[in-house]
């Protein structure tokens, strides 16, 4: 539709994880079609270390996936964790025999609540996989301060990890090593 953003939620997850040195990313957009659904993670999940879904683990009307991780084999762990945003959050493993398991993260479709689901759920799970022995982020304080252009802001590039919010424009930032920067934000 004019005016929206297509496929932000695969676009702002890939740079997440690439941010986490992660490129080996499949992505696939499947209709909220129940048979599509199924087909479609029934191709994707073997030989996955870790599978994660976008949209599709709430109670609507196209809200399959967590029905056809049923019926693929997929053991539910838990499902609707109470955080806000961010519900509906899905976690599941998929055992794959005398083979490595899978772990299958679902996260809501709403792209703040999925990217706040992924740091607090998902990052987590991927950096303790990698060896990484401290996995939450550092909390700060600082101030942030309006650039010449209405809808940027500075953040001084000494923060490595924090997140931000100012009455006059929402700012969800995540800074990562070498002061680089992933931030969205709505003007």
């Amino acid at each position: 539709k004019p005016g929206q953003i297509y496929e932000s939620n695969a676009r702002a997850l890939a740079a997440i994880l690439a941010d986490m040195h992660i490129h080996e990313v499949r992505r696939l957009h499947l209709a909220d079609d129940k048979e599509a659904i199924l087909r479609g993670l029934a191709e994707a999940l073997p030989g996955a270390d870790v599978f994660i879904t976008v949209g599709g683990v709430s109670v609507g009307d196209y809200d399959y996936v967590k029905e056809a991780l049923a019926e693929l084999g997929v053991r539910q762990v838990y499902w609707r964790v109470n955080m806000k945003p961010g519900q509906p959050n899905y976690f599941g493993v998929k055992e794959c025999g005398s083979g490595p398991r899978t772990l299958v993260f679902g996260l809501p479709g709403n792209p703040v609540s999925a990217q706040v689901s992924f740091h607090q759920l998902v990052r987590p799970a991927l950096l303790g996989m990698m060896g990484v022995e401290r996995v939450e982020r550092q909390l700060i304080s600082a101030t942030l301060a309006p650039s010449s252009s209405s809808c940027s802001w500075v953040i001084a590039p000494a923060v490595r990890a924090a997140s931000f919010a100012s009455r006059s424009a929402m700012l969800a930032a995540w800074v990562v090593f070498r002061a680089r920067i992933s931030a969205m934000s709505s003007c």
